[in-house]
């Protein structure tokens, strides 16, 4: 054993003192791109590091086995009694790029996190160009005390009043936001930071973290988990779990199961089935028989509810495969106890339906139907206690849409939030004309309870 480590010392050492391919385009500023400050490479060995002085040299890389290819060498950068290394190639003949990610790493190759400009990272998003750094945007404050340095928003909800976030940055984990401290506090259930990469839903009352091995759900906004029963011990087969909240109750919708062997084209009935998570051995039951002339080889249902005014809403859509009978057109289904019983309600002219989302007096649908060699699109919004739909003309189809209180916002993928009138025309809401393309994510929006995030490089909150 000792011997195998002298060898392996030895190894390291060896290898440390080949030098490495000079990477000229290296030389010269960088510009870190989120808070500014300036990293400066001269020939000869020396580098200015936010201030301090330092050595580095180019060596030879030591990694035995890359996908698809290793890099050309290793940076070793020496700084105030830190160490940081990153992998680089020559780029022999290409002009300085405009950009540059820095990932660090340890001696293993492995991901490695340093304290730089007060937070932590693996990594530096830099620029050649001054231009642009620090990065600031208007009317926009900063939001990601408690954080990695770069981060963004994948996912969100507000769960008994807290404001919770699924947070992709040196990984996926899930945080709450400290009102009292202003800072995000890691709620992530232990052991199993991987399993967040599974999927995060977020109900008035309820996480549920999807992980990749077990599911954990929290009544009380991640103080405590709870392993989440699965509906596959009552219905069998393979079938996941992806259930809609209502309250302390979760609803999902399965078809009826077919044995090895058997006929999956042979058409089969949907249920609904239900488990209240406020029980101490909570288990799924069945709660409602869907009706027989929906069935699997004519219809995809999709659930949905209204938290806040307590509806539970189902869409029975036509299979574009169905060869049944192709004027099945989409229906509509309300229950108002907990999926006990469902009334249809009548649906608008829609020949193919969207995306649907909750809003505070119903639910909001936009679809689509076809006229001539064009769709016209349009957005419905259901009014829970009227039963009555408010029809808004489209232009165009929208994808990246979000409800807040009875407002409909569109984000146009330009950098731009956009608010959607009565009329059915786009009026500019919020712009950030600064924000730049950056290689660490796309520019995305979320709408977390009645605030709305901007994330580039990290989290920014909208100032209304």
């Amino acid at each position: 054993m000792k011997l195998n480590v002298l060898l392996l010392v030895m190894t390291s050492l060896f290898f440390s003192c080949i030098k490495g391919p000079e990477a000229e385009w290296i030389y010269g500023t960088w510009f870190e791109k989120l808070d500014g400050g300036e990293i400066e490479f001269k020939k000869g060995g020396t580098v200015f590091w936010f201030g301090k002085k330092g050595s580095f040299s180019f060596e030879k890389n030591k990694a035995i086995l890359c996908m698809p290819r290793c890099k050309d060498g290793e940076l070793k950068v020496k700084v105030g009694g830190d160490t940081f290394r990153f992998d680089y190639d020559i780029h022999k003949g290409e002009p300085r790029p405009d950009s540059w990610t820095m990932s660090f790493e340890n001696v293993g190759e492995m991901s490695k996190t340093h304290v730089i400009q007060g937070k932590k990272t693996s990594a530096l998003y830099l620029s050649s160009k001054r231009e642009g750094t620090p990065y600031v945007l208007k009317n926009v404050t900063r939001f990601d005390k408690g954080l990695f340095k770069y981060n963004n928003i994948t996912s969100g909800g507000t769960v008994n009043g807290k404001m919770v976030a699924g947070v992709w940055s040196e990984g996926s984990f899930l945080f709450r936001y400290n009102q009292s401290s202003k800072k995000w506090d890691d709620i992530s259930p232990s052991s199993t930071s991987l399993g967040i990469l599974g999927g995060l839903h977020y109900g008035r009352n309820v996480i549920l973290n999807t992980g990749l091995t077990s599911n954990k759900f929290s009544l009380d906004v991640g103080a405590t988990w709870a392993k989440f029963p699965k509906i596959s011990d009552l219905i069998g087969g393979k079938t996941g779990d992806d259930p809609t909240f209502l309250n302390k109750m979760a609803f999902q919708i399965a078809s009826d199961q077919v044995e090895d062997g058997g006929d999956w084209s042979k058409p089969r009935p949907y249920r609904l089935y239900s488990v209240n998570l406020n029980q101490s051995k909570a288990k799924w039951k069945k709660a409602y028989d869907f009706p027989s002339d929906i069935q699997t080889d004519q219809y995809f249902l999709n659930l949905y509810t209204s938290e806040k005014v307590g509806d539970i809403y189902v869409f029975a859509n036509p299979l574009k495969s169905n060869k049944r009978d192709s004027s099945l057109k989409t229906r509509m289904f309300r229950s108002q106890d907990k999926g006990l019983s469902f009334e249809e309600i009548a649906m608008p002219e829609f020949g193919n339906m969207g995306q649907a989302k909750a809003y505070d007096k119903g639910i909001v649908v936009v679809g689509w139907k076809r006229e001539g060699d064009k769709n016209r699109f349009s957005l419905g919004k259901f009014h829970s206690e009227t039963l009555s739909w408010n029809m808004i003309p489209l232009e165009r189809d929208i994808y990246s849409w979000y409800t807040r209180g009875e407002e409909i916002f569109v984000y146009n993928w330009r950098n731009g939030l956009d608010r959607l009138n009565e009329d059915g025309s786009l009026m500019p809401a919020h712009y950030f004309e600064e924000a730049k393309d950056n290689n660490f994510q796309s520019n995305s929006i979320s709408f977390i309870g009645d605030g709305i995030f901007f994330c580039s490089l990290t989290i920014w909150k909208i100032n209304e």
